[in-house]
């Protein structure tokens, strides 16, 4: 009895990781220059998961696209395309990204597309 209580208890811990992972972690504020003063840091998003297909999109507060992404492992440094800084404030972003997963647990994988959105907070230094 005890044997098929474990298996009943691993099979629904399993079904509902799959279902409920989390994909990223997406900070609520950032800074452009690191704690320590001597490294340059930026937004980043990172990925818990392997994606089969990423984009990140950046907006300012009056909807413009202000940076855009298709590598995870990319990250963004608040200045805009004449060297000048961004103004501090909030940015609002929207990921769209695609997994490839075992949904119906047949060992057929297939495509699952997502679309996140959130906001962070831009302090200068």
């Amino acid at each position: 009895m005890k044997a098929l209580f474990f298996i009943f208890l691993f099979i629904s811990l399993s079904v509902s990781a799959q279902e409920d992972s989390i994909d990223f972690y997406v900070p609520n504020m950032f800074m452009d220059w690191d704690c320590d003063m001597s490294t340059d840091d930026g937004f980043h998003v990172y990925s818990i998961s392997e994606m089969a297909s990423y984009h990140l999109d950046l907006f300012n507060k009056w909807g413009e696209v202000v940076w855009f992404s298709d590598d995870v492992n990319d990250y963004w440094m608040p200045i805009d395309d004449k060297e000048k800084d961004i103004p501090e404030g909030v940015y609002v972003w929207v990921i769209t990204f695609s997994k490839m997963i075992d949904s119906d647990f047949d060992g057929v994988l297939e495509r699952t597309e997502k679309e996140i959105r959130g906001h962070t907070f831009y302090l200068k230094r």
